[in-house]
């Protein structure tokens, strides 16, 4: 599976739209005489940042943590169980299951439905999970997201 490494968690950069909370959330003060606060404030500003960053430390985990078909690969590693094997013993073509095992191939309902039969996969959380690699692939599409930007514009006019 691939995880992020915990340099990559701390460069995280988190962005402020004024300075000076750039300022209290670095060094727990400001140097603008306008914004100085009682320290009980500072703290709970503090915290609620912390709270937002430690969220989106977790989303970005999560977005690279969980692919169905890393998920499927390691039940099949935790099994010590081959590929070709598996594939054999479900009746499918190895070259299909080696596809669908790196995401070149997506995983149908029948698929999903197979896994839970052999490995006990919950075929609901396959399919969401290929739902959700769907959408983060068609987020990257360029033509795609040139389209939806003249939807929206042409509906902005309705």
């Amino acid at each position: 599976m691939q995880y992020l490494c915990i340099e990559q968690i701390s460069a995280m950069k988190v962005e402020f739209e004024k300075e000076y909370l750039r300022e209290l959330y670095e060094n727990g003060k400001t140097t603008d005489k306008k914004r100085r606060y009682q320290p009980q404030v500072v703290n709970g500003y503090l915290k609620c940042v912390k709270a937002l960053v430690d969220a989106a430390k977790m989303e970005e985990l999560f977005s690279y943590n969980f692919l169905h078909y890393e998920q499927l690969k390691g039940e099949l590693e935790y099994r010590h169980l081959s590929q070709k094997w598996v594939a054999k013993q479900l009746g499918l073509p190895y070259t299909a299951f080696n596809e669908i095992l790196n995401g070149k191939r997506p995983v149908t309902t029948d698929f999903a439905m197979f896994m839970q039969a052999a490995l006990g996969v919950s075929p609901g959380l396959l399919l969401r999970m290929q739902t959700d690699y769907n959408l983060q692939v068609a987020q990257k599409d360029s033509k795609l997201n040139n389209r939806l930007a003249e939807i929206r514009k042409v509906a902005a006019m309705l």
